[in-house]
């Protein structure tokens, strides 16, 4: 599986694949929002737009949005950059 894509802020490599990093994120933002949509419902597509990829701008809008202080916004979100690491290794 070495062509599997992991999400990660850093970009690291490992032997079961690439690391993703926020940089990968923002270019490939439509296949990856539609992802994140599924666990943040509460962002509307102009919210998606304006973060276009952005980690800061994510975070702000989780913070807007759930009412959330940046740790739990960032923690939220390392959560599910986790589950999705965890996806990816089982697929």
């Amino acid at each position: 599986m070495s062509g599997m894509i992991h999400w990660r802020a850093g970009c690291k490599s490992t032997p079961g694949g690439n690391y993703m990093n926020w940089d990968q994120i923002e270019g490939q933002w439509k296949q990856m929002s539609g992802k994140m949509k599924e666990k943040w419902g509460k962002l509307t597509d102009s919210d998606w737009n304006q973060v276009a990829g952005k980690k800061d701008q994510l975070l702000g809008k989780l913070q807007e949005r759930y009412g959330y202080s940046r740790e739990q916004a960032e923690s939220d979100l390392d959560d599910w950059e986790r589950s999705q690491e965890r996806q990816h290794r089982a697929a």
